[in-house]
C-alpha cells in the first residue's frame, strides 16, 4: 500500500500555495525555507513532502517547472 503525505491542518496547504505565488522561486525547498515563509510549526513540516508528492518539487527538493508555472 502506498503512503501519502498528510498535514494535520489542510488549510495550511492553501495558505502555502498562496504564499509561493507571492515569493520568488527558492533554489531548494526545505523545512528551513518553509519556516522562513512563516510556517514554523512542526505541523507545517509535511508541506515539503506534499509539494514533492504533487510535483512542485523534485525528490531532491528543487522546484520543478510546475512550481514555476503555478506562480504565473
Amino acid at each position: 500500500m502506498a503512503e501519502y503525505p498528510y498535514i494535520a491542518n489542510a488549510a495550511k496547504i492553501r495558505k502555502f500555495l498562496e504564499t509561493i505565488q507571492a515569493v520568488g522561486v527558492p533554489p531548494k525547498l526545505s523545512i528551513k525555507y518553509v519556516a522562513s515563509l512563516g510556517f514554523k510549526s512542526a505541523n507545517d513540516r509535511p508541506l515539503v513532502a506534499i509539494m514533492k508528492a504533487i510535483g512542485f518539487a523534485s525528490q531532491s527538493g528543487e522546484p520543478t517547472e510546475r512550481w514555476k508555472q503555478y506562480r504565473n
